[in-house]
């Protein structure tokens, strides 16, 4: 399996067992945590999408001998515009676009907080895994808001 690809897996293990799903009423054992696009309704909300992005072709540096080859993941965070969830177990439910930015935040504290967890992928030589941008973005659907964040693995060549 491609490095990238596993490290994608690692990421969503790590998110599914740190992240609490909001939605007590999503039915069954749906997974909210999802590598596959999917297409769902509004009351299958939040859901995180993980993929490959774009990669750089950053691999070599002046003046060291080591080489680094960059890929990049992207960690998709969607809500619907109504959806209200207590993701900090105030009893109150916040709003959307709060629910949002509170998984973004978890997310990039996750991600860049277990850099051991990241070197320790098999076979994958990971130097690091970072968090270098996050941004909202338009959906397609006017009833789902976005945000997302792009992580940097930079693996040893």
């Amino acid at each position: 399996m491609a490095t990238t690809q596993k490290i994608i897996n690692s990421v969503q293990e790590l998110l599914e067992q740190e992240l609490e799903d909001p939605n007590k009423e999503r039915s069954g054992s749906s997974n909210w945590i999802y590598k596959i696009p999917i297409n769902f309704g509004p009351a299958q909300y939040p859901r995180i999408h993980i993929r490959q992005g774009n990669n750089s072709h950053n691999s070599l540096s002046i003046g060291s001998t080591q080489r680094f080859m960059e890929s990049r993941i992207r960690i998709n965070v969607f809500n619907s515009v109504n959806g209200k969830f207590d993701v900090d177990d105030d009893g109150e439910k916040e709003r959307s676009q709060y629910v949002l930015d509170y998984y973004k935040e978890k997310i990039i504290d996750l991600i860049n907080d277990n850099q051991n967890r990241w070197r320790n992928v098999e076979d994958c030589h990971v130097w690091s895994v970072l968090t270098v941008s996050d941004e909202p973005f338009n959906t397609s659907k006017n009833s789902v808001v976005a945000h997302r964040v792009d992580a940097v693995i930079r693996r040893r060549k």
